[in-house]
């Protein structure tokens, strides 16, 4: 095992998540902004443990050498900020239907859960369609994410917030299982528990960071009225998931890097 990998990139995932969650509770204070910044040399210090790790001929805990291939960078980082806006939805929705409509927590629960069920048909479908189809379900469905966030943002009644939670699911699951199927083909089958546990990093560390900065935004936007916080917040979940979709687009033209 690599445990000296484990041990800095665990260091540094501490670093960054830790003020992230507690950050906006506690005021964000001296100390979180220490450990952000802190948390960049330490990442810098596991790709260089990394580097040495396999250089040795050992296996190291995540083969660095595969971030520098555009066509996974790329596809992580979309990912990343998919899963940022998906998260932030939850978090925002919530504060919103309770805090600025007065709705209890079960309520504001059962809203999202059209987002849910419309993610779980994504699936099954892409898996019987052909290549070039899956290719673009990544970017298609970062359009129609932000189609969602879009409506969200201009208002409407609650069954309508349903109704588009249900076209941002769609897009979230083209986006989620259209990059399981690029990454998969981008990279050697030795190479494929590498990119799983990239992939799967990426979506603990994007949602928590789609959490803090729109909460972040959202809570510093109430005071002016739950309406225009959640609003603003929406249409900056909607440009991310544009950027995202852009992203997936570069990742889908980038060429394949040989190993």
């Amino acid at each position: 095992m690599d445990l000296a990998g484990v041990g800095v990139l665990s260091v540094g995932l501490l670093l960054l998540v830790t003020p992230l969650v507690f950050g906006q509770e506690a005021g964000w204070p001296t100390w979180t902004w220490m450990c952000l910044i802190g948390s960049v040399p330490v990442f810098a210090l596991f790709a260089v443990v990394e580097r040495r790790v396999a250089a040795s001929g050992r296996a190291p805990l995540i083969a660095v050498h595969l971030l520098a291939r555009p066509r996974i960078s790329l596809a992580l980082c979309a990912q990343a900020s998919i899963r940022a806006a998906y998260f932030a939805l939850l978090f925002v929705v919530a504060l919103y239907l309770q805090q600025g409509l007065g709705a209890s927590p079960t309520y504001s629960g059962l809203v999202p859960v059209s987002w849910v069920a419309t993610f779980a048909l994504v699936g099954p479908v892409l898996s019987r369609m052909d290549p070039q189809a899956r290719s673009l379900a990544a970017p298609v469905g970062g359009v129609l994410m932000a189609v969602s966030f879009a409506g969200v943002a201009l208002g409407a009644d609650v069954w309508w917030l349903v109704a588009l939670l249900g076209v941002g699911g769609v897009g979230y699951g083209s986006a989620f299982s259209g990059t399981l199927a690029h990454l998969t083909d981008a990279v050697e089958p030795r190479h494929a528990p590498d990119v799983s546990g990239l992939f799967n990093t990426t979506l603990q560390v994007g949602g928590t960071l789609g959490v803090a900065a729109f909460g972040t935004v959202y809570l510093n936007l109430a005071g002016a009225g739950p309406r225009h916080a959640f609003a603003v917040t929406s249409w900056a979940l909607a440009a991310l998931s544009i950027t995202a979709a852009v992203l997936f687009h570069l990742a889908n033209r980038a060429e394949s890097t040989p190993a």
